[in-house]
C-alpha cells in the first residue's frame, strides 16, 4: 500500500509529522492493506495566518485494489 501525506502552505508538515500520522494510519487501515493500493492524507488550514483548531481539516482518500477473478 502506498502512503502519501499532502499540506497546503499554511500547515506545518515536518517529516516527523508525516511519519507519525503515516504510521497511525497504517495501524488503523492494517486489516484492509491487501485491498488498498494507495491511501493519501491531505491536511489544509483554510486561514492559515489565525491561529486554532476549528479551521483544520483532513481528508483520507483511499483507492481500492481492483478485485482478482479466479477462473
Amino acid at each position: 500500500m502506498q502512503f502519501q501525506f499532502n499540506t497546503n502552505s499554511s500547515v506545518m508538515g515536518t517529516e516527523n509529522v508525516a511519519e507519525r500520522i503515516e504510521a497511525a494510519v497504517r495501524q488503523k487501515l492494517a486489516r484492509f492493506e491487501e485491498r488498498l493500493t494507495r491511501v493519501e492524507v491531505h491536511v489544509a488550514d483554510d486561514n492559515g495566518a489565525k491561529h486554532g483548531a476549528a479551521d483544520k481539516h483532513c481528508t483520507i482518500e483511499a483507492a481500492r485494489a481492483a478485485a482478482s477473478r479466479s477462473a
